[in-house]
């Protein structure tokens, strides 16, 4: 849920995080560019 905007849920643990959405949009294009490159 840390990825996905819409999601706001504290009480429940489930909150959006704009670092986490970015750092792991990042990991997986690393991890792409690396199985093809």
């Amino acid at each position: 849920a840390f990825t996905d905007e819409s999601v706001h849920m504290p009480e429940k643990g489930l909150a959006y995080s704009a670092d986490a959405d970015r750092r792991s949009f990042r990991a997986m294009v690393n991890f792409l560019e690396e199985l093809f490159d």
